[in-house]
C-alpha cells in the first residue's frame, strides 16, 4: 500500500474542479513553452492506489494538465480522454468497485489495467490507465503555459501518480502549408488551371516570411515555382 499523508496543502485550481471537497498533498510542475508545429502531443499514463476500492466515489484523487494561452481560456483541461470532454481519472476510467480485482461494469475499461492481484507490474499501486495520448492544437511559437497537478482529494492517504514518458511532450508533425485551407505534405505538387491562382496560408503565428518575400498570413499565387514559409516568434530581422 502507497500511502503516505505529507500535510501539504492543495490546489485552488482543482479544488474549483472538485468543488465542494478540498485537495490535499499536492505536486505540480508549471512551465512556458512555445511549439514549432501547430499541435503538441503528450503521452503519459495515470495510475493509483485507490483503485479499485474508491471507484465511483466522489471524493477520488485528481489531477489536470491545465493549458492557458492564446486561444485557451486559463486553465484548459487537455487531459482527456481522446475524442471527448471527458477528464482522465479513477471514476471515468475503470473496471467497478471492488475491495479486490475488478469485476465491473466497465467504464472505459479498454483503457485499464487492473494490479490488485494480477501483479501486472511491481509497481504498488492497484490499477493504471494504458498509455495515453492528449492532443492539443496551439498557435505555431506563440507562448503557452502548461500546469500538470495531482492531489489527494479529502484527505492526504492513498496516493496516485502521473507517469511522463520520457520525451513524451512534443509536437507533432512538421509546420503545414495550407492550399485553400487544407493541409499538404512537404514537396507536394499543386496542379492549377492556366490563368487560374491558389491561395497558400499558414498556421497562427506571431509573423511570416515566405520565399516570395511577403509577410501575410496568406499569399496568392498563379506562377510555376516552389514555395517555402517560415512562421517567427518575433519580427523576422529583430
Amino acid at each position: 500500500t502507497n500511502s503516505t499523508d505529507f500535510g501539504l496543502p492543495g490546489d485552488p485550481s482543482l479544488n474549483y474542479v472538485i468543488a465542494p471537497f478540498l485537495t490535499y498533498d499536492n505536486q505540480y510542475l508549471e512551465f512556458d513553452f512555445h511549439a514549432y508545429s501547430d499541435t503538441v502531443v503528450i503521452e503519459a499514463i495515470f495510475a493509483s492506489e485507490e483503485y479499485n476500492e474508491k471507484v465511483n466515489q466522489q471524493t477520488t484523487d485528481v489531477f489536470r494538465f491545465f493549458l492557458s494561452g492564446p486561444g485557451y481560456i486559463s486553465n484548459t483541461n487537455v487531459s482527456t480522454i481522446s475524442g471527448t470532454q471527458t477528464p482522465v481519472g479513477i471514476n471515468t476510467i475503470n473496471n467497478g468497485q471492488s475491495a479486490g480485482t475488478s469485476t465491473g461494469p466497465c467504464i472505459n475499461c479498454n483503457l485499464f489495467i487492473d494490479n490488485v492481484t494480477t501483479g501486472a507490474v511491481e509497481l504498488a499501486f492497484d490499477g493504471y490507465t494504458t498509455p495515453m495520448i492528449f492532443k492539443f492544437r496551439v498557435n505555431v511559437c506563440e507562448t503557452y503555459h502548461m500546469k500538470i497537478s495531482i492531489a489527494d482529494v479529502f484527505d492526504g492517504l492513498k496516493d496516485s501518480f502521473i507517469l511522463l514518458k520520457g520525451s513524451g511532450f512534443r509536437t507533432s508533425g512538421q509546420l503545414p502549408i495550407l492550399v485553400h485551407g487544407n493541409a499538404v505534405q512537404p514537396n507536394d505538387t499543386i496542379y492549377i488551371c492556366q490563368g487560374g491562382t491558389v491561395t497558400l496560408s499558414l498556421p497562427n503565428g506571431p509573423s511570416y516570411n515566405w520565399s516570395t518575400g511577403e509577410t501575410t498570413q496568406s499569399i496568392t499565387v498563379s506562377t510555376p515555382g516552389v514555395y517555402n514559409a517560415a512562421i517567427f516568434s518575433t519580427v523576422p530581422g529583430s
